[in-house]
């Protein structure tokens, strides 16, 4: 596989991954991303 391909494979994961961050509850996803903070500081 090449770079570009690699790149191209990754841009699309991360394309659907964005997807569907953007259907779950808000809420949830911003309780996730204080606790990732959180573990982060520790």
């Amino acid at each position: 596989m090449s770079t570009l391909q690699m790149l191209t494979s990754i841009e699309n994961y991360l394309e659907d991954l964005f997807e569907n961050l953007e259907k779950l509850p808000r809420e949830k996803v911003e309780l996730a991303q204080r606790n990732k903070e959180k573990e982060r500081r520790m």
